[in-house]
């Protein structure tokens, strides 16, 4: 069974671009993120929404972050992150990932749609539960 992790806001903290900040500043404050939230346990994929173009700043927050241990394969390839649920949707049935945390509530809505056969959580809900139910 194969289980993927959206990257922002899942393994590491949403963060909001600051008005006037330029990308290329952005990028460099996002890879510098102090820590992961969690590193996952086991065999896992990562698939995020970020365009392809900031790879290079997403694999040195992973090697930095996640080194003990790293996902088994980062899918980084999103034309538009506009268009984040769409591409996320097509690599979890093409590479067949059964189990997906994600932490937008909408992609999660369309994921569900259009993934049958992997079963999609909202990560903050997904927490919330599992501490009532402690």
């Amino acid at each position: 069974m194969s289980i993927g992790y959206d990257l922002d806001g899942v393994l590491i903290s949403d963060l909001y671009w600051p008005d006037g900040m330029s990308l290329e500043d952005f990028l460099k404050m996002r890879a510098s993120e102090p820590y992961a939230n969690f590193v996952p346990k086991g065999s896992y994929v990562i698939v995020t929404g970020r365009n392809s173009s900031d790879r290079p700043y997403t694999e040195a927050w992973i090697s930095k972050n996640l080194a003990s241990n790293p996902p088994y394969r980062l899918f980084h390839d999103c034309p538009d992150h506009r268009q984040g649920a769409e591409y996320k949707a097509s690599v979890i049935n093409q590479n067949g990932i059964r189990i997906f945390i994600e932490s937008d509530a909408k992609q999660v809505e369309y994921l569900k749609k259009h993934c049958p056969y992997c079963r999609v959580y909202h990560f903050g809900s997904f927490l919330s539960e599992t501490f009532y139910n402690l």
